[in-house]
């Protein structure tokens, strides 16, 4: 019976964090996460008004290449620093 309830509230943990889509692992993010666009766009929109909300998105795509050209840069930079310290340490500084 132990055995049983074990395995149905690791299921039942399992299909939560499936859909909730929480993912394991360390994150640099804040708790609110990635904001995501959130332009308006009229119910009966004009063609400036799609034109308006197109270069919104694409304004936030590219603000999104930025961030993830930063986050590249700082990972490179945390591994550096990483392989530097290591070195120090090996020639014994």
């Amino acid at each position: 019976m132990k055995k049983i309830f074990i395995i149905a509230l690791i299921a039942s943990l399992w299909c939560s964090s499936v859909a909730f889509a929480f993912v394991i692992g360390g994150s640099n993010l804040g708790i609110m996460g990635y904001p995501e666009f959130n332009s308006y766009l009229p119910y009966d929109p004009s063609r400036n008004d799609i034109a308006r909300y197109v270069e919104e998105a694409k304004e936030y795509v590219e603000n999104c290449n930025n961030d993830i050209q930063r986050i590249h840069e700082a990972k490179l930079e945390a591994i550096s620093q990483a392989n530097d310290a290591v070195n120090r340490y090996n020639r014994g500084y």
